[in-house]
């Protein structure tokens, strides 16, 4: 069986603030690869569905 990895809430705060910083990188310029953003979204929704449905 296939051990599921939950999501705490500092988890989630912690990604949350990787995004922000993303986020102001490339508002200055500094950051060109924007695909990073869309994966940190990725993985914040992931872990809030698993954090709010633990059965999936």
């Amino acid at each position: 069986m296939a051990t599921k990895k939950i999501a705490t809430v500092s988890d989630v705060g912690t990604l949350r603030q990787e995004l922000y910083l993303l986020n102001m990188k490339k508002i200055s310029g500094e950051l060109k690869e924007t695909h990073k953003l869309k994966a940190l979204r990725k993985q914040i929704a992931r872990a809030l569905t698993l954090e709010n449905n633990p059965t999936l």
